[in-house]
Parts: structure tokens; C-alpha cells; sequence
């Protein structure tokens, strides 16, 4: 049932008020004249859009609309409401054209109904006037904001996938790309200078997008979200170069005093993506990952390549497992342990995470570490790595079993949760662990971020008698003044970051100046990657007791370590 249809029907239902009508058809009005009262009602009173002639309306009320029709749809009109012989209520509709303002005239949909009493007399003529153009203004507009991007006008995710698919379908002998490009730190520009300003800038990208690819051959464009465009277009790199620049100088023309930095990921379509219709947000996403994997700050340009896609592919698997794997016990702790170097004998270990997987065996932490900290699951790893290493020193205490202090690591991800300490506390209370054989190591970038809130957590730390390592010292820019501000009990230094030998003489100083400083401060130091005896022994003599390295031992399974120290006592 059409909308004219579906007035009709609800005008022969008396039921309906005529105000429930027009709130429905916004661009309708109604005239009702009664043949036995002459009364003529309009609703709504000043709602109409056309002139009609008001004086012939008592005694002629069908040609009060005559000077209001245009001429050549005069017979049309006459037709409509020529009821002369009519001896029953009945209904007819038609499009006729109306003036609405001298020589202006508009498409209406006039639906008449005229209504005949029980003795065949004439009682009321109804007119229902819609204007048609109005409502296929309001369709055009639905329609746009279904297709357009309404800050920029440029066409949305969804037109630029039925466009660039058709374009792909019309062109094939043609190879395209698709060039996705966002604003560096757009964030701040928003945070500086306003999101209305923001927006200015985004509108302002849509319009040099639009210039410099006119000049182009058989495109598509639009505007994803927030400050990502995108384009499909030749996959010729000169061509993607001139765009790329064009854009590029036209925004570092902006007046704003902010660094407008665009970032450039490549996605190549290949006839595999065309014989399986690979969805374009998919390539739009691989073009993404590019950006992700390459650009950095002298790298504005990124290309989606095999090594990246095998890269994907690998992580998608990773992500895909993690829970099974967590679910079904297939991370385990190896135990790398902490050796005095004077005496040879292991003082305390470090719990590290190995994913033992049912086939394909031992996955490097490496291959999962940085994905699940980039997700977020490494918040579920830290604990689930604390919980087996409460479970292990229970047993090895009720088992009589000589215990020595372990470390656990603490990601970001965690540092910054309200409920660690009382998570921590929970964890291992429930096994009943004495708190001087739990450590905790954190990063030392994470101190780089917000030592206030660090500060408070390791004096709560070490408040309840739990150790507290800081990682990595010396890897980052923030070390001396995290020292500073920070209570620590033991600081990690990696032998990598200063390669100590009989010629680096700079490392060397810079190391037992470090030892000296953490001695006068009353902090232990343990050094990890020590790999041969010249390095072990130079620490040494600088006053270095405490080492991690494969001079001593590797990461091993728990049980190997449990026989190294049976064999040790």
C-alpha cells in the first residue's frame, strides 16, 4: 500500500483525528466543505500552500481551487472531482500540479472523497492536498544523511563501499589501492583549540581531498570517522605520491598554530580480494595496520605488505586462542633464577610466563607478550601468573621444601587498576604465603607516566611487606628522577644497556656509579643478561652481587628448578 493509499484509508476511518493525519503527513492539509451547512473547515487553519479563491467557496466550492491549478492540468482536475451521477460515497486521487506563488508552481497529491447521505443527497467533500515535492525533498535529505558524512558532505563508509566495489567492477583491467590517512595528535588540536575548531579542520581536509583528486583518473573517497579519510584510486605510487603531497601541503597551510602531521597507510587491491569481494572496511583496516607496524614520525607512508599480513594473521591466531589457552592451563611458569655471584648459590627466581600450546609446542613470549599487552589480556596473565606462584611456594612450603623469594611481573595494564592492592592481598592470603617471598617487578617506562599514583601503590606494597623492583632501570630517560621521587627495594639493570668490557670504559663508570649510588641509597642491584665469566667478574669488582643471566641459568620448568636447588642445599 502506497502513502496515498494509506491516507485514504485513514480518511474513511473516522476514528482517526484529523490532527493524528497530519501529524503524520506534515505536508498534507485538508479542506472539508458540508453541502448542508456550507461550512468549510481547513486544517490546519494556516497550514495550506496553495491560493485558493475563498469567495466562490459557499456557492461553488469545486472551482475554488480552479485559479490555483495549473492550466493544463485543468481536465485532470475536473475529472477528480466530477461526481455528477455519483449515488454512493466514493474515492478518486491524482497528481496535479498547484501554484503555490505566482508562476511557482508544485506537485500535489490531491485525494478526494465525497460522501452521499441515506438518501442518495449529497452531504461533504473532502480534499486532501500533499505536497509531493516536499516529501521528496524529505527523502532526498533521509537519503543523504544515509549515504553523506554530514560534517563534511563527503560520502560515508557505506557509499564509498558500493562505490569503490563498482568501481573495481567496471574497470577491471585497472589495479587500485586503497590510501587511508588520518591527522597526527588530533586529539590535541581538539584539547587546544576546541572540536568546533576541530571540525573546521576536518572540513577543511574533506575540500583539498576533494580538489586534489579531481585531478585524478576513476576514484572514490570519503570520510570514516573522527579524522580518517579514505581513498581508492590507482595503485600507480607516483600517483599516490602526488596526492599524498598535495594534501599534505595543503594542510600545512591550515591557520592554525599546531603541526598538522598526516599519517598515509597503502592497502594494494589484489584480484584475490576482488574473486572473494574482500570487504572494503577490510582493506580500509589493513591499510590501518600498516600505519600501525611503519609509520613513525620521519615514515608519514606505510605499505600493507606480506610480511605485515603474516604478521596479522599471526596475531588474529594468538587473539583467537588466548582464552582457550588460559582456560586450559597451557601458560606455565619457567623460573629464571637470581644467582649471588660470590657464592654461587641461587637466592631467589624471577616467574616468567611460557605458553606451552598442545601443537605447536613452546610459543615465545615474544610471539603473545606484546599482543596481549596491547589488548589488555595481560591483565588476566599477571594474575593467573601470581596465583600459580602462590600455589607453588604453598606446596613447596607444606611439602617441607626450601622456598626462596619470587618474583612476579606487574604490567602497565594493571599498575593503574583501583582494586590491584586488594586483588594482590586476596591472591595471596588465600594460600596462606608469607609476603617476604612475593616480589613484584614493574618497568621502568611505567614510571614514566604517573608517579604519584605508582608512589602510592609500592609504599602500600611495601607496607604489607611485599619487595618492590624496578625493571629495565637505566633503559628509559626517566630512571634518576623516578629514583628520586619512588621507594624501590631493588633495582634490574639489563647488562645490554651498558655492555660492560675492558674497553667501554664510559659504561663502566656509568655502572659503578650506579652501584655506588644504589649502595648509599640501601638499594640491592641485580644484573640480568650477564652471559659470560670477563662480565661476571667485572661486576663484580664494581660491587655487583646479585645476576640473572644464561652464564648461570636459563628460564626453566618448575621442576628442574626444584631439583637445581635440592642438589644446591
Amino acid at each position: 500500500m502506497d502513502g496515498n493509499e494509506e491516507l485514504k484509508e485513514k480518511l474513511l476511518d473516522h476514528s482517526m483525528t484529523r490532527e493524528e493525519l497530519l501529524l503524520e503527513h506534515t505536508h498534507t492539509f485538508i479542506a472539508e466543505y458540508s453541502y448542508k451547512t456550507g461550512q468549510l473547515e481547513i486544517y490546519p487553519e494556516d497550514g495550506h500552500f496553495v491560493d485558493f479563491d475563498r469567495k466562490s467557496l459557499d456557492t461553488d466550492f469545486e472551482h475554488a481551487f480552479y485559479k490555483t491549478v495549473f492550466k493544463r492540468d485543468l481536465p485532470l482536475y475536473q475529472q477528480l472531482i466530477d461526481f455528477s451521477g455519483v449515488t454512493h460515497s466514493v474515492q478518486r486521487d491524482a497528481n496535479i500540479r498547484l501554484y503555490v506563488v505566482p508562476h511557482i508552481y508544485e506537485w500535489f497529491r490531491i485525494s478526494v472523497l465525497y460522501y452521499i447521505d441515506e438518501d442518495g443527497e449529497r452531504d461533504r467533500i473532502v480534499l486532501a492536498f500533499t505536497n509531493a515535492e516536499k516529501e521528496l525533498e524529505a527523502v532526498h535529505e533521509l537519503k543523504s544523511l544515509v549515504t553523506v558524512d554530514s560534517l563534511t558532505q563527503l560520502p560515508n563508509i557505506n557509499t564509498f563501499s558500493m562505490q569503490t566495489w563498482e568501481l573495481l567492477k567496471n574497470h577491471p583491467e585497472r589495479e587500485y589501492a586503497i590510501v587511508r590517512m588520518d591527522i597526527r595528535k588530533f586529539r590535541l588540536l581538539n584539547e587546544f583549540y576546541g572540536t568546533s575548531e576541530g571540525d573546521n579542520v576536518l572540513r577543511f581536509l574533506g575540500v583539498k581531498l576533494q580538489e586534489c583528486m579531481d585531478s585524478e583518473e576513476l576514484y572514490t573517497y570519503c570520510h570514516l570517522t573522527s579524522d580518517i579519510f579514505a581513498v581508492c584510486m590507482s595503485s600507480d605510487m607516483e600517483s599516490i605520491c602526488r596526492v599524498i603531497d598535495s594534501i599534505q601541503t595543503s594542510m600545512n597551510h591550515y591557520p592554525v598554530n599546531f603541526e598538522m602531521v598526516m599519517s598515509f597507510g597503502i592497502y594494494i587491491i589484489t584480484e584475490k580480494d576482488k574473486q572473494e569481494r574482500i570487504p572494503v572496511v577490510t582493506m580500509v583496516d589493513r591499510a590501518a595496520i600498516a600505519q600501525r607496524v611503519k609509520n613513525n614520525y620521519m615514515n608519514k607512508i606505510a605499505v600493507f605488505d606480506d610480511k605485515i599480513a603474516e604478521k596479522e594473521y599471526a596475531e588474529q591466531n594468538v587473539i583467537m586462542e588466548m582464552n582457550n589457552a588460559l582456560g586450559s592451563d597451557q601458560f606455565h611458569i619457567y623460573l629464571q633464577p637470581k644467582v649471588d655471584m660470590i657464592t654461587g648459590r641461587i637466592v631467589g627466581s624471577e616467574a616468567l610466563v611460557r605458553w606451552i600450546h598442545p601443537t605447536k609446542g613452546v610459543i615465545s613470549p615474544v610471539d603473545f607478550v606484546p599482543i596481549f599487552e596491547g589488548n589488555g589480556f595481560i591483565s588476566e596473565i599477571d594474575f593467573y601468573m601470581l596465583e600459580q606462584v602462590c600455589k607453588m611456594i604453598r606446596r613447596w612450603l607444606d611439602k617441607g621444601l626450601e622456598a626462596k623469594p619470587v618474583s612476579v611481573n606487574l604490567s602497565r595494564s594493571n599498575l593503574y587498576s583501583p582494586r590491584i592492592l586488594n586483588d594482590i592481598m586476596t591472591c595471596v592470603e588465600r594460600y596462606s604465603v608469607p609476603h617476604d617471598l612475593i616480589e613484584f617487578e614493574i618497568t621502568e617506562s611505567a614510571f614514566a607516566v604517573d608517579n604519584i599514583h605508582l608512589n602510592q601503590l609500592m609504599e602500600q606494597l611495601q607496607k604489607n611487606h611485599f619487595r618492590v623492583l624496578m625493571d629495565d632501570f637505566g633503559s628509559g630517560y626517566s630512571s634518576l628522577n623516578a629514583l628520586r621521587e619512588l621507594s624501590v627495594d631493588i633495582l634490574k639493570i639489563d647488562i645490554k644497556f651498558l655492555p660492560v668490557s675492558q674497553n667501554d670504559k664510559r659504561a663502566d663508570i656509568i655502572l659503578r656509579s650506579v652501584t655506588q649510588m644504589a649502595d648509599q641509597l640501601g638499594l640491592e642491584i641485580v644484573v640480568e643478561g650477564v652471559e659470560t665469566e670477563a662480565q661476571a667478574d667485572l661486576l663484580k669488582k664494581m660491587g655487583c652481587r646479585i645476576a640473572q643471566g644464561f652464564l648461570y641459568y636459563r628460564p626453566m620448568p618448575i621442576e628442574e628448578y626444584e631439583r637445581v636447588l635440592k642438589k644446591q642445599k
